[in-house]
């Protein structure tokens, strides 16, 4: 069972425009939560092909390597439900049909002196970009500087935005490491 209470907050420039970060905190149950915690861990410690070769300056699976496990299938369908909802709450496209599609998802660990620098997602396809952030440790800072705005990251927090928002968390000053996923969404 979900958690009863998902606390959101959007920050934004303009009450209805989807040039914003929508952020959901409290998403999932504690056991869902551990079961990705493991996953992450698992997948940071032997997939971590990627390891500093992007704007993650950390340790990294491939772009698509949690879309190869039906462990995040839970998180996915609760990551497009949210969108859906956004999209039609904030949009004349309570009519249209819209495919969403999850075009790439990775998990990522954040050790001492790791960071993630200034960067979008606005490449081809790609509309929508997020994070889900399973594990926080410690105080880190995302900042979303277009808004003039930046959050201290909590557990069990979501962040949806799109693609062309920009975007950095900043150098990880604790020694405990930080597991999170990333992912990029098409919508037709």
């Amino acid at each position: 069972m979900e958690n009863d209470i998902v606390n959101t907050k959007v920050i934004q420039f303009h009450s209805s425009s989807l040039y914003s970060v929508f952020i959901f905190e409290n998403l999932f149950d504690k056991n869902y939560l551990d079961i990705l915690n493991k996953k992450v861990d698992l997948l940071t410690k032997n997939n971590a092909s990627m390891t500093r070769l992007s704007n993650v300056k950390a340790t990294m699976t491939d772009w698509e390597e949690c879309l190869k496990h039906k462990t995040f299938t839970k998180l996915n369908t609760k990551i497009i439900e949210l969108l859906n909802t956004v999209i039609r709450l904030r949009t004349s496209h309570e009519r249209v049909s819209l495919n969403y599609k999850i075009l790439e998802m990775w998990a990522m660990r954040h050790k001492k002196g790791d960071k993630t620098i200034l960067h979008d997602h606005s490449l081809g396809e790609i509309k929508w970009s997020g994070a889900f952030y399973v594990n926080v440790p410690g105080e880190t800072i995302i900042d979303f500087p277009e808004f003039r705005q930046r959050e201290v990251i909590k557990n069990n927090t979501l962040y949806l935005f799109p693609a062309m928002v920009k975007h950095e968390v900043y150098e990880q000053t604790y020694d405990k490491h930080r597991l999170s996923i990333a992912f990029n969404i098409n919508v037709d």
